[in-house]
């Protein structure tokens, strides 16, 4: 069985100190989310999309737990309750993006 690759982009900046302990545990989150999301039945155009969605709920969850601490306490518990508040504001970001056009 061939092994499985990252479907999701590093959440590096890849910028001089960077805390990689911290980069890794943004990736797994990620990882997290992507997996989570991917569970459930859906169209090929949402799972080609499933990456960036991960990427973009993930970086809603980073503005909410910016320091190492408070995000690590984060991921300790259940995703879930995290996801559907990261999902209530990418709602509200698409609604805002929509309505400006």
């Amino acid at each position: 069985m061939p092994q499985r690759q990252s479907q999701t982009q590093d959440a590096t900046g890849l910028h001089a100190g960077v805390d990689n302990q911290f980069v890794m545990l943004r990736n797994s989150t990620r990882e997290k989310i992507f997996d989570y999301m991917g569970r459930k039945p859906s169209s090929a155009i949402y799972q080609g999309r499933l990456p960036e969605l991960a990427r973009r709920l993930e970086e809603i969850l980073f503005r909410e737990f910016p320091n190492k601490n408070e995000y690590y306490n984060m991921m300790k518990g259940a995703i879930e309750t995290h996801l559907r508040f990261a999902m209530k504001v990418l709602s509200v970001q698409t609604q805002q993006q929509q309505q400006n056009r």
